[in-house]
């Protein structure tokens, strides 16, 4: 082909990724199932753990973390899960933040910094027969007021792009959901908050670059496509009194009581 002076060569991965983007009935299986096995290893595995590091004030890192969650990847017994090993892998290595330095891409890594008792977010990605799926999660520790207020802005965001994503709008349309939602909540101030996406088309590859929840992406949704929504704010600014509060949690660790689950990225 090189050598013929008569062959165009054309790039056909967008029109590739279109096509694979619209799962049959067994892929669709096949995601749910995938985005089943996130959500236990979640719960069974990194949740128990978290809470056994806060109530005995133990002192770990969020690489050590995040390697016990790849773990089971490996071994699915120890989460009680009933699948052959064979069929579970990991899509990435687990992403555990917390200490007021965090990255909501998937390209993120868990650094060897101790946790800090604050706000703490984990993300993980799976593969059940290599369809992939992933799932996201932040846990707030006794937060001050104004961050559960951001919470709940978060809850409604949310809400208002689920609402959007239907066959014939555009992938763009999430995003000016998110802008428009939070305008109308009067907290137009999270929109330099957001991710430059909101997520991204999910199955075989674990994200499609062509099909992602952007502002500017045309392409239109289709029955039977899979996305993985994302949404979160980072960089979001604190009055003196509330960082005061989060440094105070963060180094008093008897205050630390409850956690609770405050953001969701589904599949």
């Amino acid at each position: 082909l090189d050598t013929s002076d008569n062959t165009e060569m054309v790039d056909i991965s967008v029109g590739l990724g279109l096509l694979l983007a619209v799962k049959d009935e067994t892929e669709l299986d096949l995601v749910k199932k995938s985005s089943v096995l996130g959500n236990k290893i979640l719960k069974r595995g990194f949740v128990p753990k978290l809470e056994e590091v806060i109530e005995n004030e133990k002192n770990v890192t969020h690489e050590a973390l995040a390697e016990e969650i790849e773990e089971i990847f490996s071994d699915p017994k120890k989460s009680k899960l009933n699948v052959q090993p064979d069929d579970v892998q990991s899509a990435y290595f687990p992403i555990v933040q917390s200490g007021g330095d965090y990255d909501l891409r998937v390209s993120a890594v868990s650094n060897n910094k101790k946790m800090k008792f604050d706000i703490i977010t984990i993300s993980l990605g799976s593969r059940y027969q290599n369809y992939c799926s992933n799932v996201a999660r932040t846990f707030l520790v006794d937060p001050p007021k104004a961050v559960s207020d951001t919470y709940e802005t978060l809850i409604d965001v949310h809400e208002a792009c689920l609402a959007v994503m239907k066959p014939g709008n555009t992938l763009k349309s999430v995003y000016a959901a998110a802008v428009k939602q939070l305008k109308k909540s009067d907290r137009e101030d999270l929109v330099e908050c957001l991710p430059k996406n909101l997520g991204f088309a999910i199955g075989v590859y674990f994200r499609e670059g062509n099909l992602t929840l952007s502002k500017k992406n045309n392409v239109t949704f289709k029955p039977g496509m899979t996305f993985n929504l994302c949404i979160g704010f980072s960089g979001v600014k604190l009055g003196d009194s509330d960082k005061s509060a989060v440094n105070e949690k963060s180094a008093v660790s008897s205050t630390h009581e409850r956690i609770m689950i405050v953001f969701d990225a589904i599949s």
